[in-house]
């Protein structure tokens, strides 16, 4: 198989212990052919010796390639230093797996990157399965559509997509672990160290735009995401989130040219907040989101629609529909 139809598997890593190795050993698992894809961890300056165990290969027989950085670079910047050495090294494809999560027994990777091979895409993507705090079983964990389509797969052009999710400000690109990219000249892939909240969404969006191609969605996993308070994206203050959200969404839309509809956008902002209030345990997180929400509101001075928020949380709840939907 040559270098450009492999696919590597980027795992930023810092101190994770032994959820890096749980990580990198469920790749076996996951059907894919051992001459398909390589393991790059790239350590980030670790100090507990955790990726110097490592086995060579996995269980499957997939190499393991572990590169030291010489200096901490940074989270994001870390990324871009995995993406950089699979590039070097000739992978065309590429995803990532950050530390905690794992790939799916016997998941929709390998169909992802089959129907990827035969329509050229430039990016999969494929829902999460998101499991609570230490839990690894992803059996125990609840299904997370990112899009709603109507069937097994569905290819649409960038532009469409796009023009869909920025208009609406709700742009399903993250968790960038689910999405599967196609290296190729002219199309470069690079996160922006100086948004961390949202690097993924706006690097990934800018790669999209970069030039005219196709994106696969698929309606079942091969990942399941581990939902803990030690996560970046877990440990901000909703209201910084949300704020940092719609930042991403204007500098999305300059990006593109893409309007957006402020209205509907901050609709969504509202409603994720008061779905994420939801999956609180105590009372207490519970309205101290809620407050987080109410303060949005008030930050956004009565531009949220309330048309935007009767639709598409119905959409949500009783339709079952995610807000980007192509059905």
């Amino acid at each position: 198989m040559e270098m450009k139809d492999k696919l590597a598997v980027l795992v930023p890593a810092y101190n994770g212990g032994e959820l890096l190795r749980e990580s990198v050993l469920s790749c076996a698992a996951g059907g894919l052919p051992p001459d398909r894809y390589a393991l790059i961890v790239v350590d980030n300056c670790s100090t507990d010796g955790v990726p110097d165990q490592l086995p060579s290969h996995d269980r499957n027989g997939a190499p393991i390639i572990v590169h030291r950085n010489s200096q901490n670079v940074g989270r994001v910047e870390n990324w871009n230093v995995a993406v950089s050495i699979a590039d070097r090294m000739g992978f065309g494809l590429i995803t990532f797996l950050f530390v905690g999560d794992r790939w799916i027994a016997d998941g929709a990777l390998r169909e992802l990157l089959q129907i990827m091979e035969r329509s050229g895409a430039a990016l999969g993507i494929t829902p999460i399965i998101i499991v609570e705090g230490h839990e690894p079983d992803p059996r125990n964990g609840f299904l997370a559509p990112r899009v709603t389509i109507g069937g097994r797969e569905r290819l649409l052009d960038c532009t469409t997509f796009l023009g869909e999710a920025v208009r609406i400000g709700y742009i399903p690109l993250s968790p960038l672990q689910a999405n599967v990219y196609r290296l190729q000249p002219g199309r470069k892939l690079w996160f922006d160290p100086a948004t961390p909240m949202t690097a993924d969404i706006d690097g990934s969006v800018a790669f999209l735009d970069a030039q005219p191609g196709t994106v696969v969605i698929l309606a079942a996993p091969y990942l399941s995401w581990r939902a803990h308070s030690k996560r970046y994206v877990m440990s901000k203050p909703i209201l910084e989130g949300m704020k940092d959200n719609s930042e991403s969404v204007a500098r999305v839309s300059a990006g593109t040219g893409i309007a957006v509809d402020w209205g509907v956008a901050n609709a969504l902002q509202v409603l994720g907040g008061v779905f994420r209030a939801r999956r609180f345990k105590t009372w207490r997180q519970r309205m101290q989101c809620v407050g987080d929400v109410c303060r949005f509101i008030a930050f956004k001075r009565g531009r949220v629609s309330i048309v935007a928020l009767a639709k598409y949380g119905v959409r949500k709840v009783i339709l079952r529909r995610e807000y980007v939907s192509f059905v």
